[in-house]
């Protein structure tokens, strides 16, 4: 690459606390502007942030969406926010609640769901909105609502569980006795334990009881997600490149683990979307196949897709040459730094 590694520094606990690249002079492309890039490695956010504010370093990506309104106070940062291709859901296991196998009530969680509530109150506006496994930034070979939306609509919710035999009794909703109470796992992450909790306000609205379960990661992979012992799941999931390729995630032949069809979606024409959308090398008519497929998912609602969290990289604004908008990995921040550089000079012709 146009950098290659110079040097390291750990502290008298064997960690590392700083790391230099310097220009590769031998690199094909053009050889960077900058002498050296350093990396210096902090223990929590907080040693971080005074760091920055200190001049200790010129940049770095935010760990915590809520201290970004203090730094676009600084006149001297700019803020990048970079797309990734992520996005979060709530997954249904329709195969473990009675009241998630019925359509109605997966359209009524639709309805009850305010995905603006959730990026405005968790992640301060440095997110956006997802209605579907196909993100409209990244790769998307289709536009997002294929179908007409389902908006936050409370009072819909409401309807629709009314007509469909869901009852208000006693102050709690059943239908043929079978009450309407949904279980909601997800991992102790302060991003998902916080969304998970205002999900539950938002469908406790409408009359669903919701019970939460927040576990550390281990427990989530190893007792939820090999098993898919769970009702709803609250999680992510991240394509590995521009090009987004739902096999692994919305096949019907990744229902168990290890795939990663966690909602256990199941749709044979689907699944003869994506084979075909595979298949093709023609961009026209993958984009076409993939519309179809969103149709197809937005309407079995096997999923209630929430959000894509952006990466937020700040630098000092004396770096120039900064031209990133989308990465399938942080490390991509630092994909066109050969280009930046902190000082111009006039030339004669």
């Amino acid at each position: 690459g146009p950098f290659v590694f110079a040097d390291y520094k750990k502290d008298n606990q064997n960690n590392i606390i700083s790391y230099q690249i310097v220009p590769n002079k031998k690199y094909y492309g053009q050889v960077p502007f900058l002498e050296k890039i350093n990396f210096n490695f902090y223990s929590t956010e907080e040693a971080l942030l005074a760091a920055y504010n200190q001049k200790e370093i010129n940049g770095f990506g935010v760990l915590s969406y809520e201290n970004v309104s203090k730094i676009e106070r600084r006149s001297n940062s700019q803020i990048k926010e970079l797309k990734t291709p992520r996005y979060f859901a709530v997954f249904f296991n329709q195969t473990k609640s009675k009241p998630l196998a019925d359509k109605v009530v997966r359209q009524a969680l639709a309805y009850a769901t305010n995905r603006k509530e959730v990026i405005d109150k968790v992640f301060f506006g440095h997110a956006q909105e997802a209605t579907s496994p196909f993100l409209d930034f990244f790769g998307k070979a289709s536009s997002n609502n294929v179908q007409p939306e389902i908006t936050y609509d409370t009072e819909k919710a409401k309807q629709l569980l009314d007509n469909g035999g869901w009852k208000m009794e006693d102050g709690v909703r059943k239908k043929n006795g079978e009450e309407l109470k949904i279980t909601l796992i997800t991992t102790q992450w302060p991003t998902l334990a916080k969304t998970a909790d205002l999900i539950k306000n938002q469908w406790e609205q409408i009359g669903v009881q919701v019970e939460i379960s927040k576990v550390g990661i281990s427990e989530f992979q190893q007792n939820f997600i090999k098993t898919r012992e769970y009702e709803a799941l609250l999680f992510g999931q991240e394509y590995s490149g521009n090009d987004p390729d739902p096999f692994i995630f919305w096949h019907s032949s990744n229902r168990n683990d290890p795939g990663r069809n966690i909602a256990l979606f199941k749709n044979e024409k689907a699944d003869q979307l994506i084979e075909e959308a595979r298949k093709t090398t023609d961009i026209k008519k993958r984009q076409e196949l993939y519309a179809e497929l969103e149709k197809v998912i937005n309407q079995e609602i096997p999923a209630i897709f929430l959000f894509s969290p952006n990466y937020v990289y700040v630098t000092n604004k004396k770096i120039k040459g900064i031209k990133v908008d989308l990465i399938t990995n942080p490390a991509l921040r630092l994909q066109n730094a050969e280009n930046w550089y902190l000082k111009t000079k006039r030339v004669k012709k």
